[in-house]
């Protein structure tokens, strides 16, 4: 049996009269995983390099300099969710205008950008949906206790060498 998509041959197979038999060529599955695999891998670069101009050539320079590829997009993919298109691209081109290439390197600059601007840090904060968890207050207990250990004690009559107190 020869399976035809217009006059190229797609695939071939021997006749079987069985019902319901499935009949798979190996090196065909094969072929179907490392298309599906490559894919997979690529939406995410496809994904930043539609988000942020600047994308291609740091990914380009990544690939460059040996950096595992998927790790480095899946922390920048996250970097994007976090600050956005326009924040990740300016770090990205600042990263390659210092020759920092890695996405530890986009974190940073966007880390100083972040302190500069006096903005609180970035928090990944996932409170569970349990009215009892959600709703929970938590009151502080005073400080004051802290500050009498930041002040001296005080002042002690001194002992001279032969035990006698000035």
């Amino acid at each position: 049996m020869r399976l035809l998509d217009g006059s190229t041959e797609v695939a071939r197979h021997a006749r079987s009269y069985e019902r319901e038999q499935r009949l798979e060529d190996a090196a065909h599955l094969a072929a179907l995983v490392a298309t599906k695999r490559h894919a997979h891998e690529l939406r995410g670069r496809d994904r930043l390099r539609s988000a942020c101009p600047q994308a291609d050539a740091f990914l380009d320079a990544l690939a460059v300099r040996g950096h595992p590829l998927a790790s480095e997009t899946t922390r920048l993919l996250r970097l994007l969710d976090h600050v956005g298109a326009a924040a990740l691209d300016a770090a990205l081109a600042e990263a390659l205008a210092r020759g920092a290439i890695s996405a530890a390197s986009v974190a940073h600059v966007l880390e100083q950008r972040r302190r500069a601007r006096r903005q609180p840090p970035l928090l990944d904060l996932v409170l569970p949906a349990d009215p009892r968890v959600r709703d929970l207050r938590v009151t502080p207990h005073a400080l004051s206790a802290y500050d009498t250990l930041l002040t001296p004690p005080p002042a002690t009559p001194e002992e001279t060498p032969d035990g006698c107190t000035r």
